[in-house]
């Protein structure tokens, strides 16, 4: 049994959580140096790839703190950063992934260039959207995954998914999402 099967149920279920992340200042007991490169890391989540990498590092951090609600978002979160990645899957995964993501009208949706990233059983799908984008049914990231998920667009073996939307830290006027897409190998 993998990682997977251990965590997740074998039910093709989709989670929706939205979580806003803590974006305060940092605890007191950080040195100098430390709550200022916490705070240049803060500072570069204004757009694109770099703002979510530090979305996502905050997450992760709340998850491993236990500051993270409970479920499959957390599971997928911390499993994603816990597990060795194995290329031959993952490159794979990843290169099917960008194709199903290449057949979306970015611009319509509002979306930025997707960042994609697989370990050994789970990937994960980072990007932001504008609020238009994100509250509009046509365009709305979260129901555009729904149609592609129920479509089998992610390929054999996907035994759950799950969304975890925020807006802290995220530009003003756009929505992060990471979505995870969790798969029995």
């Amino acid at each position: 049994m993998n990682s997977v099967s251990a965590l997740m149920p074998k039910l093709p279920i989709t989670l929706f959580a939205a979580f806003f992340f803590s974006t305060a200042s940092p605890a007191p007991s950080l040195s100098g140096t430390a709550r200022a490169a916490q705070q240049a890391a803060e500072d570069a989540t204004d757009a694109g790839a770099s703002g979510l990498a530090g979305i996502r590092a905050r997450a992760l951090d709340d998850a491993k703190a236990g500051n993270f609600p409970p479920g499959t978002s957390r599971d997928a979160l911390l499993l994603l950063h816990a597990e060795a990645r194995d290329a031959g899957w993952a490159d794979g995964a990843e290169a099917r992934i960008r194709d199903v993501l290449s057949t979306l009208d970015r611009t319509a949706m509002g979306l930025d260039q997707p960042s994609v990233s697989c370990a050994t059983s789970v990937c994960e799908i980072a990007v932001l959207q504008t609020l238009q984008g994100a509250a509009d049914d046509a365009t709305g990231w979260q129901h555009r995954f729904i149609q592609l998920t129920d479509e089998d667009a992610w390929g054999n073996g996907l035994v759950e998914t799950a969304v975890v939307a925020t807006q802290g830290g995220a530009a003003p006027g756009r929505v992060a999402y990471f979505t995870y897409l969790l798969f029995d190998r």
